[in-house]
């Protein structure tokens, strides 16, 4: 949790960018409030998504076009999205633990 906000992050095995979304859906519905970032690799690519949840969107706290875009600046790739979505490739599978690390960073980052 950072300042009161949820994050949950986590390296998943997904066969493509819909399932990547749909386990991102699922992790955000079940945290309830707070954000996911999931990454992926699949075909030789390494994808990371953020979800944000809509009580933190409509709050108009965090969006997660710009976590993506703090996170990619960081470890390279390229991404951007929504509010409530976001995704990026990575540019490779090395790439993304240090992602998921960043994730938490950009979210304190962003509250301050």
């Amino acid at each position: 949790e950072i300042g009161g906000v949820r994050v949950l992050t986590a390296r998943v095995a997904a066969e493509d960018r819909d399932a990547l979304l749909q386990l991102g859906d699922r992790a955000r519905d079940l945290l309830g409030s707070g954000v996911v970032a999931l990454a992926a690799e699949w075909e030789g690519k390494a994808t990371l998504l953020v979800t944000v949840t809509a009580d933190l969107v409509d709050a108009k706290t965090l969006h997660a076009g710009d976590l993506v875009k703090a996170i990619t600046a960081e470890v390279g790739g390229r991404g951007g999205g929504r509010p409530g979505t976001a995704q990026a490739g990575l540019p490779g599978s090395e790439a993304i633990d240090p992602a998921l690390a960043l994730a938490a960073e950009a979210v304190r980052d962003a509250l301050a």
